[in-house]
């Protein structure tokens, strides 16, 4: 299937080789997360600090349109890294990326002052993303290790740290355990002294495996808390 950005000047064009399950916000390709038949997960998050790249030749796209763009051509992070500076996203709306394959691979994919910045393998020691750099993240997350706390609050960072830490290991059902962990934290977060009921609508894990018994994504509603699994 042939598609074209909502971008007129100079918007990309593209074909797409792999059908995918997204979730979606503000309409058709322009996901908020999603996973695709080859078991690639694309994901975002709000980031203050995104700068896109100023104009220049390439082909531009939307910044949701993006996610989109690499679940329908790529099946690997390897994929997603080798063809990232060949489109050129844009939009007021500053975000950045999450990305991971069936064969274990992850990176975080920033626009910083313009320019792409990757986070992958040794440089990735947590494959979590919040509203903070990376970069940010990682060093909040080494000093509340050092410290041995477990934040409380519901800042960036904090989430963060307390996402590294409830991570863990284990043979059991990735999907299922870190949906565990999220529940772990669903109900209570103390807010300046006091007790707080956060409310989430809708809470999402993928694990990315290729058309596989396990894979493809569990989410739960507020409205329905049974949680169900869709796969690609």
């Amino acid at each position: 299937m042939r598609k074209v950005s909502f971008i007129r000047a100079q918007g990309a064009t593209w074909v797409a080789t792999y059908g995918s399950v997204t979730f979606n916000q503000f309409g058709r390709d322009n996901p908020m997360t999603g996973i695709n038949e080859k078991g690639l997960m694309v994901s975002q998050m709000w980031l203050d600090e995104t700068r896109y790249p100023p104009a220049d030749t390439r082909p531009v796209i939307g910044n949701l349109e993006w996610i989109q763009y690499n679940l329908d051509r790529h099946g690997s992070v390897a994929e997603v890294l080798a063809d990232a500076e060949a489109v050129r996203p844009m939009s007021r709306a500053p975000i950045h990326y999450l990305v991971a394959d069936a064969a274990g691979d992850a990176a975080a994919l920033e626009f910083l002052d313009g320019k792409l910045v990757v986070h992958r393998g040794a440089a990735m020691p947590v494959r979590a993303l919040t509203n903070s750099t990376y970069s940010e993240s990682v060093a909040a997350f080494e000093r509340a290790k050092a410290k041995g706390e477990m934040p409380k609050s519901v800042s960036s960072l904090d989430r963060f740290v307390r996402a590294a830490m409830l991570a863990g290991g284990g043979n059991a059902d990735p999907i299922a355990r870190g949906l565990r962990s999220l529940l772990q934290l669903r109900n209570r977060i103390p807010l300046g002294g006091a007790s707080s009921t956060i409310s989430v609508p809708a809470r999402s894990i993928s694990e990315p495996r290729a058309i596989a018994p396990s894979g493809g994504s569990l989410w739960r509603g507020s409205t329905s808390p049974a949680a169900r699994r869709s796969r690609c």
